[in-house]
């Protein structure tokens, strides 16, 4: 049955067709949605892609599924209703695990997995429920007021990358850096450049989901939206994200060479090329601007 979910799929290499096929046999056995098995299916090959071009290089598939698995989750909370984000906040916060809809039970599979496996989850856990509380209330922020400090505040939530490093974190038991150092600060830089390459992708996508007032489309989803306050500020604010994300790369080209600054490095430069990768899938017409942005490891 995979074989052919994933028929019309081109694989990078041997570990992407490996992860997309067991996050897909994950997914499809967990499921409890009404998006059917194709979707899954594409679900399961973005997840993949990310994972693949982004995790470490000598990351084992055991490894790279559970960050493989944090994936199909934020995507099924990006792609499918937000309703339930409130009550799994709350029981994150809370450890009560009663599983809600499919982004419930999901979450709750892949932490009960990581604790079998004697992984420390306390900051993943809390990770994740900053995560679901920023995309449960995003639309009761006014884009009129906000200030560029709370939008990004906001936004570096949202974008959901905080726990999937925290996840490489737990993985690899690294220590988790404190407010204020420069393993914080790389942290910081990581996720921004991460949120940058996303909604320099889905300008498009976005502005007219925001036109148009579809559900969860929000200015605040997207950078280069919030900064360009009338079309008319569209290229300047793009020119102004690219810039942006130059400077972020640049700082990374500089860092201390830590065995978490390489993880970081990694998947600020991953997460650039799997966007290039599913840009005819996901975000049509986003190539050339992002083959504008550079690669740290270049």
């Amino acid at each position: 049955m995979s074989t052919d979910l994933l028929a019309p799929y081109r694989m990078i290499n041997q570990r992407h067709c490996d992860l997309t096929r067991e996050l897909l046999a994950w997914s499809l056995r967990l499921c409890s949605c009404g998006q059917g098995a194709a979707w899954h299916a594409q679900t399961a090959y973005v997840a993949a892609t990310f994972e693949t071009c982004g995790a470490p290089s000598d990351a084992t598939l055991d490894e790279s599924l559970l960050g493989g698995k944090y994936i199909v989750f934020f995507l099924c909370v990006d792609d499918g209703p937000t309703d339930q984000l409130a009550n799994l906040e709350q029981q994150l916060r809370s450890g009560h695990r009663a599983a809600s809809g499919e982004c419930g039970v999901l979450c709750h599979a892949l932490l009960d997995e990581m604790n079998k496996r004697a992984l420390d989850t306390q900051q993943f856990t809390t990770a994740l429920a900053d995560f679901c509380s920023a995309l449960a209330t995003e639309a009761q922020h006014d884009v009129r007021t906000m200030t560029e400090e709370q939008f990004h505040a906001l936004r570096r939530l949202t974008i959901g990358n905080l726990p999937y490093v925290t996840c490489w974190r737990t993985v690899r038991g690294l220590p988790f850096p404190t407010p204020g150092s420069k393993a914080y600060e790389f942290n910081e830089l990581a996720v921004e450049a991460i949120y940058l390459v996303n909604d320099l992708a889905s300008i498009t996508k976005d502005e007219e989901e925001v036109r148009i007032g579809a559900a969860n489309a929000y200015v605040t989803s997207n950078w280069v939206l919030f900064h360009a306050r009338s079309p008319g500020d569209l290229q300047t604010a793009i020119d102004a994200a690219i810039t942006r994300y130059i400077r972020i790369v640049e700082k990374f080209a500089h860092a201390p060479q830590t065995p978490f600054t390489s993880i970081l490095s990694g998947l600020v430069d991953g997460n650039l090329d799997a966007h290039l990768i599913l840009t005819g899938m996901r975000y049509p017409g986003s190539a050339q601007v992002l083959r504008a942005l550079p690669h740290i490891g270049v």
